[in-house]
């Protein structure tokens, strides 16, 4: 066997070919990178989402069973009116919590977003109050949506 075999070194064309493959596999690895910090920044901010609203329902669950922030107003359930998957689409940023928007009973704004809750009462059962938090963040377009029953202490 007679092999053909050059010692010149290597041919421009394996030069370009060696270039084109680098290029491919570190531009592969730019877009792997931003989508990693995109999805670091939406689980950052649905983390935080989930912080509010928790320390909220910490804070209804403290209140006496006839509280001001645990009123009945005249909303019900958050709806997705035009069915796209998101309850907020209808409610306007909170602007200060004497006057929430149409849609929600209370609102209170946090530093990146707003919190809304609606207050059932008798429901699931009478004497109880179904606590109804909607929780939106202005960088993400993720909702959380939170619910809590509270019993009326005999």
């Amino acid at each position: 066997m007679n092999a053909i075999r050059s010692d010149k070194g290597i041919t421009l064309i394996e030069v370009v070919i060696a270039i084109g493959v680098l290029a491919f596999g570190i531009l592969s690895l730019m877009v792997l990178y931003t989508t990693g910090l995109k999805g670091f920044a939406r689980s950052q901010a649905l983390s935080e989402e989930i912080m509010y609203g928790s320390g909220l329902v910490e804070q209804l669950v403290s209140l006496p069973y006839n509280a001001a922030d645990l009123s009945v107003g005249p909303n019900n359930f958050f709806i997705d009116s035009n069915n796209d998957g998101r309850l907020a689409d209808e409610l306007k940023d909170c602007v200060d919590s004497t006057s929430p928007p149409s849609g929600a009973d209370h609102c209170q704004q946090y530093s990146s977003g707003s919190i809304y809750w609606n207050i059932i009462e008798d429901s699931p059962i009478p004497y109880t109050k179904r606590i109804q938090i909607l929780i939106t963040h202005k960088k993400s377009p993720a909702e959380v949506v939170l619910e809590y029953v509270k019993s009326y202490q005999l």
